[in-house]
Formats: C-alpha cells, structure tokens, sequence
C-alpha cells in the first residue's frame, strides 16, 4: 500500500529497476525497452538518467504478455 510505484522501491539503496537496467547493461543488450503502467510519471522522470532507454505506455494494463507486445514496436524499430 505504497504511493511509490512497485518497480521504483529500493534495495541496496538503488530503485529495484536500476537493479535490473545495470544487469541488463552488464549482459551488453543492444536496447532496453520500459513498459510502464502505473505510476508511468514517476518511473520515466526516476529513469530520465537512463538516455538510452525508450518508454512505451501500457494501457490498459492486460499482463506481462500484453506488456511484450507494447515493446515490440520499439524492437522492430531498433533492428532495421
């Protein structure tokens, strides 16, 4: 029951996304692709330092798979 968006709680003193953004960054992804939802002010101006990622808007939220679905464009975009 928190004003604070789920993927923005901290652990080890870093937002739990950055925790995944730095892993992916680390596997050398060529793009990171944010879903958002809830909270999608807050989570884009809390990532706003991440300058290569592009956010896309999940609405309605329909689940993970649908979120996929909400990135894809951005991918296909980024490959040709």
């Amino acid at each position: 029951k928190s004003s604070i968006p789920k993927v923005l709680h901290r652990l080890a003193n870093k937002a739990l996304l950055q925790h995944v953004l730095d892993t992916a960054r680390s596997l050398n992804v060529r793009s990171s692709v944010l879903v958002t939802g809830h909270g999608a002010d807050q989570v884009r101006a809390a990532m706003a330092h991440e300058s290569s990622l592009e956010s896309v808007l999940q609405q309605p939220q329909l689940g993970t798979g649908h979120a996929v679905q909400q990135a894809m464009p951005v991918f296909r975009r980024g490959s040709q």
